[in-house]
């Protein structure tokens, strides 16, 4: 691996801009050899991954169709998971019996990758991506979150943010724009609710996804080197910009009825439905949702926007990598796993990935020869903005004392059992525990 970019590099996501590469088909092509040594006998891969629903599952079936077409004597049997939720309480136990996969596709956050790693679960990859020329391939800002104590134990796959998706047909029928400003935009949530519609649909029952919510108010108000002094520096979340973010996601919003009565009883898929019946209007969450509100098929036409300014804050949308492939130290094939990832990065993927999956992976490709969609060409148009800058998503890079308390945190101020002042305090020493505790690697 190359040495460690500038910190003004590692932080600007300028390799976004540069998405080039010369695969037009929808249907990717046989592979026709890697430059990896190719596993020579017949072995089954257990791969354990979170490629469900209609466009994400069907687009990853074809990818192993044409990869076992091509490799005959590599069978991969695929478990399909509902989220990294769900992953996480299974690896806990699962790794460490010897049960679990032989190859996995599972979050980067530390509250995923950096826990196996203390675990001593994982592979280092660093022989494989020279092997295979994914060092050269793969965004060296991308890489480099997958690297602890000098190791790649993963290959990032996903270019992600979060914007703010709305139900442009209502918008145009209620005479809305899109807000250039908070002020703004609290003004569409209660134009949107005087006409009978819930402003904001949100799903904070189980583990909730106000962790996600947080980092919308968080990033702008904090800004872009605040937010990286506290990701990669480890600086402190006893801030003001901190409170005032929790104070605008659990107090504000809910005091003036921008979300759906008792947020902390609604399950996720129930606020999806909210939004795809035209019942609400805004949801904040990540570009990942893309294929999901494709499948969908509403009524209206879905759009989306960067959540604004707020008091002449930047515009800095909380950004991921994702998750990424990860082998288990107790794989039964490492080579197989390695030649299926490299087909997976293949430039004969990108199609299924950018077209079919929705979702934009850190290498180069060229995006005018694909055929998209309306939202994932905004996407792209987002992601490549050469004036853009992108902040952290909290939710993708907290160790796990802090993710966990985000979600019983947030939980408990809309329950009225505790107050923004107490979350903001109680973040801190989660964070600092986990620094001093070597739960969270610093990148400065």
């Amino acid at each position: 691996m190359k040495g460690m970019t500038t910190r003004r590099e590692f932080l600007h996501w300028t390799g976004v801009a540069g998405l080039g590469i010369a695969a037009a088909a929808c249907v990717p092509a046989a592979p026709t050899g890697t430059t990896g040594e190719a596993a020579e006998e017949s072995v089954t891969l257990l791969v354990w991954d979170q490629w469900s629903g209609g466009g994400a599952d069907a687009g990853m079936q074809q990818l192993v169709e044409s990869f076992t077409e091509a490799n005959p004597n590599i069978t991969i049997e695929r478990e399909v998971y509902s989220g990294n939720e769900q992953l996480r309480d299974l690896l806990k136990t699962a790794l460490g019996a010897g049960t679990g996969p032989d190859l996995m596709y599972y979050d980067l956050g530390a509250f995923a990758l950096q826990v196996l790693v203390n675990a001593d679960q994982l592979m280092p990859m660093d022989d494989a991506y020279e092997q295979y020329g994914w060092d050269q391939k793969i965004f060296e800002f991308a890489q480099q979150w997958c690297t602890l104590e000098g190791k790649r134990y993963a290959i990032p796959h996903e270019l992600e943010f979060e914007p703010v998706y709305y139900n442009k047909t209502a918008y145009d029928e209620l005479g809305l724009q899109v807000p250039q400003t908070h002020a703004e935009f609290t003004a569409n949530c209660e134009a949107t609710k005087e006409a009978g519609y819930i402003p904001i649909t949100i799903g904070n029952a189980g583990r909730g996804e106000l962790r996600h919510t947080f980092g919308f108010p968080l990033n702008n108000l904090v800004g872009k080197a605040g937010m990286d002094d506290i990701t990669l520096c480890g600086a402190s979340w006893d801030r003001p910009e901190v409170l005032e973010a929790i104070r605008i996601i659990c107090v504000d919003y809910l005091e003036q009825g921008f979300y759906p009565p008792d947020p902390n009883a609604i399950p996720g898929q129930d606020a999806n439905n909210l939004f795809f019946t035209g019942e609400a209007i805004h949801k904040l969450t990540g570009t990942w949702w893309v294929g999901t509100v494709l499948e969908a098929e509403t009524e209206f036409e879905p759009d989306i926007y960067l959540y604004p300014s707020i008091n002449g804050s930047e515009v800095l949308p909380q950004a991921w990598l994702g998750s990424g492939y990860q082998v288990p130290k107790d794989s039964v094939d490492p080579d197989a796993a390695f030649q299926f990832i490299d087909f997976l990065y293949s430039d004969a993927a990108v199609p299924v990935w950018v077209e079919t999956v929705s979702v934009v992976p850190p290498m180069p490709f060229d995006a005018e020869s694909l055929n998209l969609s309306d939202l994932m060409k905004k996407v792209l148009s987002i992601l490549r903005s050469p004036d853009q800058k992108f902040g952290w998503m909290p939710a993708g890079f907290s160790p796990p004392g802090v993710y966990d308390m985000m979600n019983a945190g947030f939980q408990q101020i809309l329950a009225g059992e505790k107050t923004p002042e107490q979350q903001m305090l109680d973040l801190q020493e989660q964070w600092q525990a986990a620094i001093d505790g070597g739960q969270y690697g610093l990148k400065c």
